[in-house]
């Protein structure tokens, strides 16, 4: 870094189903995490992956998953394990962070739960509100 200049970090979120899984708001949070990141000078990349898009767990440092209506539930289950199921198990096995809101989190939790011999990674979160008047919120 000879000339002084410091490259931007930049973080890449797959957006697993954008179009099918939106129903609690789930693009505000999307557009809540890119703010967040904003304000720590944080490049935040968002890259949908919608039904039938492979899941590449290298090509991203975290995941989303939204919550849905019942009748999106099914085509998105299908894809999951035709198309997704063993990216999105090596990720969570890799320890990337996934965001999973709604029904999601047991569904994520599920799909650890049906590989043998693997110690549970998967977490649920325990919303709590902190604040530090020197961090940006």
């Amino acid at each position: 870094m000879s000339d002084g200049f410091i490259q931007p970090l930049t973080l890449t979120l797959g957006h697993l189903y954008p179009d099918q899984l939106n129903l609690y708001g789930d693009r505000g949070n999307i557009l809540t995490l890119r703010r967040r990141c904003q304000l720590r000078g944080i490049e935040l990349r968002i890259i949908g992956l919608g039904i039938g898009d492979a899941l590449a767990p290298d090509e991203y440092d975290m995941l989303f998953i939204g919550g849905g209506q019942d009748k999106e539930q099914a085509p998105v289950a299908q894809d999951l394990h035709e198309m997704k199921g063993i990216g999105l198990w090596a990720a969570i096995e890799d320890d990337m962070p996934v965001l999973a809101v709604c029904g999601q989190a047991g569904f994520t939790a599920q799909i650890q739960e049906r590989v043998p011999h693997r110690q549970r990674k998967v977490r649920t979160a325990q919303w709590a509100h902190s604040y530090s008047s020197s961090a940006p919120r």
